[in-house]
């Protein structure tokens, strides 16, 4: 059971769960009928409670909003992107939706008070990756819930691997036909005012998705003023962490068994067309609206880093958030990121592949001289890559 709660998108309805089968031609392996069978059952809550939340709550929804754009946290997958949402938030003016509300999107602003205590006694207590904490009240990925409620989203890919529908799930947003796009449009702006009208008190939403990376031209179509936050890693530490995200993460998702050679494709792929539409679409953020940081830099150095960050962007607040942001960072003095050894085939695979970022981006093509990744493994192999210690 506590393998079936760590499917990715959980917040579909019934109906939405059937459309997404049916674009998908229902090609869900025999083997993976039990967490077919758990989605349809928690399918079926939401369904339930979707409608008793419109008659209580939709007047409460129409009238919320934050009265400043959101700040768009962007960047590949294990890039840093969650260390720096959740210093983010802890700003009292910002505001980020909660593992519960991204988890079960069609309802938590009705179903939320008792919800919440349900999910704290049934989720784990830290993610499955990196051993980061996880409550029900974090800050979470907004992928989750627009997955969701608009049926478009690259997880679905993570969903059905071997099969994915080009039409829902591609990373360059302008591929997706006009109506899919209109339809997730509909979806951020309908959660945004969702999250709003939970936090009534705070001035913008921050949201994190790797996959806004690629949604540039939409996002300030709805949000021309919204502030951009890019965060970018050494690519030879994001390839394994990816690999280890797969492996400990999404593959709790699959309905369809890939091959670890699909799984390397993809996030071979994922990398490439993710930063290939990013820096096409950049040059259409305003001046002054983007900021890009080195996870090194924030790691390193997080209050220079932040306030940076909030100096370029013109947030202003730093001075009051900062008790905050060092109480926290004090509680993490003793967390260690998980470690891996890449091997000098994979080293050579990821620098052809990914040249350009490397140049790009300004990491050297070849590994840094003492890098962690590069130190000789002293346990077990895993999947290919040969862990070592920590957490990350």
């Amino acid at each position: 059971m506590s393998e079936l709660r760590l499917q990715l998108i959980q917040g579909m309805t019934l109906g939405g769960l059937l459309c997404t089968l049916a674009r998908h031609h229902f090609q869900v392996q025999a083997r993976y009928l039990s967490r077919l069978a758990y989605l349809a059952a928690v399918a079926g809550l939401n369904s339930f409670c979707r409608p008793i939340e419109r008659a209580a709550n939709r007047r409460l929804i129409a009238a919320s909003d934050f009265p400043q754009a959101p700040i768009f946290i962007l960047g590949h997958w294990r890039s840093g992107t969650t260390h720096l949402h959740n210093l983010l938030n802890l700003d009292l003016r910002f505001a980020s939706p909660t593992l519960y509300q991204a988890t079960f999107p069609h309802h938590f602003v009705y179903s939320q008070p008792h919800g919440v205590k349900v999910l704290a006694r049934l989720a784990p207590a830290t993610r499955p990756m990196d051993a980061m904490a996880w409550a029900p009240d974090s800050p979470h990925e907004d992928e989750f819930a627009l997955a969701a409620l608009s049926g478009v989203s690259p997880y679905l890919g993570v969903m059905f691997p071997n099969h994915p529908n080009p039409q829902l799930s591609a990373l360059d947003f302008s591929r997706l036909p006009e109506p899919r796009q209109r339809e997730w449009e509909r979806a951020l702006e309908y959660f945004i005012k969702k999250v709003a009208a939970k936090n009534d008190r705070a001035d913008r939403v921050v949201l994190k998705s790797p996959p806004h990376t690629g949604r540039i031209p939409s996002l300030l179509r709805l949000f021309p003023e919204a502030k951009f936050i890019h965060m970018v890693r050494d690519p030879f530490a994001v390839y394994l962490s990816s690999v280890h995200l797969w492996q400990k993460a999404m593959a709790h998702s699959h309905l369809q068994t890939p091959s670890r050679r699909t799984i390397e494709k993809l996030i071979f792929f994922c990398y490439q067309e993710l930063y290939r539409v990013f820096e096409r679409d950049r040059g259409l953020i305003p001046p002054g609206s983007l900021v890009q940081v080195r996870f090194e830099e924030l790691e390193n150095n997080p209050l220079r880093c932040l306030r940076r960050v909030y100096r370029q962007l013109d947030l202003g607040g730093f001075a009051q958030a900062r008790p905050r942001l060092e109480a926290y960072l004090a509680g993490l003095s003793h967390y260690q990121r998980n470690r891996f050894y890449l091997d000098p085939a994979t080293q050579q695979r990821v620098a052809q592949r990914w040249a350009d970022a490397f140049e790009t981006y300004g990491y050297p093509i070849r590994p840094r001289p003492g890098a962690d990744y590069l130190q000789p493994p002293e346990s077990h192999q895993l999947g290919g890559i040969k862990q070592t210690v920590g957490a990350g």
